[in-house]
């Protein structure tokens, strides 16, 4: 005890009377900031509370063409996201989309891999790496790490080797050899002539990048990833958490001081730290030649990560000179935005679990604006208020925190304990719209008297608490696009979705889908999509319109798609739930069209929130494209099947070789061998034990009567407990449905085949990232 009151005096001189906020604001930013003006251009508010857009455009066209939003959902997103990232940047010289697109949101785990693909585009454009013709821009970091010995043709997965009688392709990881994940380095692959190796030669230390990301799936941890093919050893689990645990324990006294006596809103939380460092750890580090190997999550170069990565800095990759970009990037990526939960101030008296209201509560955070519909939309550098590029990631993921109100536990309770155990992975920023004095007035009041000077309904406070974007409601990264009148919308859905319900298979809520719905029904708008997800696309179908499907919950305080064997209110004649199995829609799409006259009110009639201050132009011609992590279970087996077929003894038959993908003898579709052989594993661990003891048909039953989980995994599983083949599996199945996105439409197919994107304009004088940063320190 002595000891604890000792650190806790000597911490004091460090904390007291400085302004309160987890993240102090640059050193000379003045605030409040004052509103945007004739005097006032750069570092003030824009139109405080309108929602209007005013930034530096990455485009000309009246309408952005075409923006990818990516989910939520932890270590499950992250993987899908990461398969659209790389089908977005595979393919031949001049097909790269990801160079076409001129928007991309990202929300919670699939900023994990964007993070991924906007720090190596960064390492890029400091020249860190040399050219390669053989892989130009972002290519490398996206090549496989499965084995890709004999490949001449650059598919994207390589060097299946032969099935044996048992049906088992080679698809080994280099990070699934003995030791494979401590050995990963960067190795001289030059010829001796000392040029590049020819094109279509892959190298192992390509496949370093993407290997090095399956082995350390679990951020949480220090070592990298068990090699299983559904869930690692819990053994390990208990020593990690006993870990975390206990240095929560330790931390509780500062944190009970300085964050529950006073009101200074410390960041004390270890298992935060712990997140953080580990996302960068897996998504950020590259392992280089004479590493010693594994890289811990806390070491010291992540930690200077955290605090030097600016928005300046990355900038530079969509904003920069255009033969340097095009020379080393390949040329410019999307304007990056990450969404966050822009809360009240003192989470401790909001212990509300009314949803939040997306057209205020949305925190949006880029390189030029920052900002949300309550405490307004700054046109300035995020480092006014201290966020750097991996905090930015960190308050979009920040799931475990007082500002959760998705969970179905109390509010009150899911606070008491997280407070309690120093378990907090949001923090708070200094709110702009009040000054520094305040802040420092506010960090002299006792308990409780400094509630009184925190408002939780309005944007006044000393503070504003991010945390995970999904926790407002969209979980899927849209509403920063549709702001922006984004006219083609790519969803990269890999969020946890999926309800399970014992009297039957479960059933896909679409809760964010709908959430976002709401949100364009209050502005006069609803997405009605093509068809039911279930149908399979080969008869006449039946529009599918969310504002009549989606319903509030008994308690209204959410949206989604209930399930249909349960409500009679459901208009739909299906007897079967939407489930993550059933889902045979691989690009799901969806027009906006405007409501008819009275309708937004009979819709919106139970629902309390802000009137709609401001309806974006261009609504009623967007297109949405919504690719699910979910699959057509039936069809899959069947292919399975195709490619798994033992023998008859005594009769050989000619081996199969799959090369990246598959026709489906029965329904011509694609299918990823990967992931086939992936599913016929899952097929064969259904059957239960003495199966040796079964006939054919018993077989075949208990194959297709198994219960699975992939692809609707528990977030928070694959978050502390992920592996490299559910990453892979993961990957697969977003790189496969991305791959469909040309033939859906002809709009999609034109859009793809522009022309890259240019230098975006307004990019001189004070508008310039250079300027603003430099005004922001």
């Amino acid at each position: 005890m002595r000891y604890t009151i000792v650190s806790i005096l000597a911490a004091i001189p460090l904390l007291f009377g400085c302004a309160v906020g987890g993240v102090s604001p640059s050193g000379s930013a003045s605030l409040p900031l004052q509103r945007c003006d004739g005097a006032n251009t750069v570092n003030c508010i824009i139109n405080y509370d309108s929602g209007r857009v005013e930034e530096v455009r990455p485009t000309t066209d009246v309408y952005p063409q075409l923006g990818l939003a990516m989910s939520g959902g932890g270590s499950k997103a992250a993987p899908f996201a990461m398969g659209v990232l790389k089908r977005f940047v595979d393919g031949p010289s001049g097909e790269q989309w990801i160079y076409k697109t001129d928007y991309l949101s990202s929300v919670s785990g699939s900023g994990y891999a964007v993070f991924y693909m906007y720090y190596k585009a960064y390492e890029l454009a400091q020249h860190e790496y040399r050219y390669d013709p053989a892989f130009p821009g972002l290519q490398r970091f996206f090549v496989d790490a499965r084995r890709m010995n004999s490949n001449k043709d650059w598919p994207y997965f390589v060097d299946l080797h032969s099935l044996d009688l048992k049906g088992a392709n080679d698809v080994q990881s280099v990070a699934e050899s003995q030791d494979g994940c401590t050995r990963l380095s960067v190795q001289n692959y030059a010829q001796p002539n000392g040029h590049p190796p020819p094109p279509g030669v892959i190298d192992r230390h390509y496949a370093n990048y993407q290997g090095w990301v399956e082995c350390y799936q679990d951020i949480l941890m220090s070592k990298h990833s068990a090699i299983s093919t559904s869930q690692r050893d819990r053994g390990e689990l208990g020593g990690t958490f006993a870990s975390m645990v206990t240095e929560s324990i330790v931390s509780v006294p500062l944190h009970y001081f300085a964050n529950l006596l006073f009101d200074w809103r410390k960041p004390f939380s270890p298992s935060q730290y712990d997140y953080l460092f580990g996302i960068e750890r897996t998504y950020a580090y590259m392992p280089e030649a004479g590493t010693q190997l594994p890289v811990g999550p806390h070491d010291q170069r992540f930690q200077r990560m955290a605090k030097e990565l600016t928005f300046a800095d990355l900038s530079v990759i969509y904003t920069g000179d255009e033969a340097v970009t095009k020379a080393t990037v390949g040329g410019y990526l999307p304007k990056w935005v990450l969404q966050a939960t822009g809360a009240s101030g003192n989470i401790g008296l909001d212990l509300s679990r009314a949803p939040y209201d997306l057209a205020t509560d949305v925190f949006e955070i880029t390189f030029d604006e920052f900002g949300s519909g309550r405490y307004g939309y700054v046109r300035g550098s995020p480092e006014l208020v201290g966020l750097t590029v991996p905090l930015a990631v960190l308050a979009s993921a920040a799931f475990a925190d007082t500002a959760q109100r998705s969970l179905k536990y109390s509010r009150a309770a899911v606070n008491a304990l997280l407070q309690g155990l120093n378990v907090r992975w949001g923090f708070d920023i200094p709110n702009y719209n009040e000054s520094n004095a305040s802040r420092v007035k506010h960090s002299f009041l006792i308990w409780p008297f400094y509630f009184l000077d925190d408002d939780v309904t309005s944007p006044t406070g000393p503070t504003i608490h991010l945390s995970d974007g999904g926790q407002s409601g969209d979980n899927l990264g849209m509403i920063s696009l549709l702001r922006r009148s984004v006219q083609n919308i790519v969803v990269v859905a890999g969020e946890n979705d999926w309800h399970r319900d014992p009297k039957s298979d479960g059933f896909v809520s679409l809760s964010s889908l709908c959430s976002v719905n709401y949100y364009l029904v209050q502005h006069g708008y609803t997405m009605i999509f093509e068809a039911d997800p279930r149908d399979p696309g080969t008869g006449p179908t039946t529009p599918f319109d969310l504002s009549k499907r989606c319903q509030w919950d008994a308690n209204h305080r959410s949206i989604s798609i209930p399930n249909a064997l349960a409500s009679s209110a459901n208009p739909t004649k299906d007897t079967t739930n939407i489930t993550p199995f059933n889902w045979r829609r691989r690009v799901w799409v969806a027009d906006v069209v405007k409501l008819a006259p009275g309708v937004t009110e009979s819709l919106t009639l139970n629902h309390v929130g802000p009137a709609v201050e401001y309806t974006p132009k261009g609504l009623d011609t967007v297109k949405v494209y919504y690719l699910m992590s979910a699959l057509d279970q039936k069809a899959w087996i069947k292919v399975a099947r195709e490619w798994y077929q033992a023998a008859p003894e005594g009769v050989s038959r000619p081996v199969r070789v799959c090369r990246g993908a598959v026709k489906g003898e029965s329904d011509g579709l694609t299918y990823s061998c990967g992931l086939v052989e992936y599913i016929h594993n899952t097929m064969i661990s259904s059957v239960p034990e003495g199966e040796d003891r079964m006939s054919p048909e018993e077989r075949i039953a208990a194959e297709d009567g198994g219960k699975w989980v992939f692809p609707q995994n528990s977030t928070a599983f694959t978050t502390y407990s992920n592996s490299i083949y559910l990453f892979r599996a993961y990957r697969d199945l977003g790189w496969l449905y991305a791959n469909e996105l040309p033939d859906v439409s002809d709009r999609m197919a034109t859009l793809l085949k522009r022309e890259p994107n240019q230098r975006p304009p307004g990019l001189d004088g004070i508008y310039s990232p250079q300027a603003m940063e430099s005004s922001a320190r």
